[in-house]
This record gives structure tokens, C-alpha cells and sequence, in this order.
């Protein structure tokens, strides 16, 4: 099961991002630091796909953006469920 997100620019605001971080988790009551993380994506890259997720399973994600000042603070939580698993033989 694969989940892409995809991020978009503000248009009137011109920052120069260096890269992310992708949090995500089955549990939302953990502390940040215990979440998943996917490694950190390129700035010029606007979206990534998080491979290995469960089907009909609800995830929290969470985005941390990073410039050359350092990293920002994190997006709110987004949840998702990820979709039953169909397989036709």
C-alpha cells in the first residue's frame, strides 16, 4: 500500500526549501520522536510516496519543512486511511 503527498507553494510567499520531513504513524498519542520518518526529500521535489502502509488502516501524518535556517515547525496532522486491498486473480 503506497500513500503520496503531494506539497504545494504558496504563491505570493518565495522560499527556498532544502527538504523535508515526513512523520507519519498508526498512533497518535506517541511523541514525535517515536513516529516513522522518511528520510529527508529534496526541496525541488513536491511530492513523495511512503511505501510498506496496511490496507483499511488510518494513519497521522505530519510534514517538517527545512531552509537554510535550519527546520520549521511541523504541519498540523493530517489522518488518512488507506483503502481496502482489492486483489483479482
Amino acid at each position: 500500500m503506497r500513500l503520496s503527498l503531494v506539497v504545494t507553494n504558496t504563491p505570493c510567499v518565495t522560499i527556498y526549501l532544502l527538504g523535508y520531513l515526513v512523520f507519519y504513524t498508526r498512533d497518535s498519542t506517541l511523541e514525535d520522536r517515536d513516529w516513522a520518518v522518511q528520510g529527508v526529500i529534496s526541496g525541488d521535489k513536491l511530492s513523495e510516496t511512503i511505501k510498506g502502509l496496511s490496507p483499511e488502516t488510518t494513519y497521522f501524518f505530519k510534514v517538517q519543512a527545512r531552509n537554510n535556517k535550519g527546520y520549521g515547525p511541523s504541519s498540523p496532522t493530517v489522518i488518512f486511511r488507506t483503502p481496502k486491498c482489492e486483489f483479482t486473480i
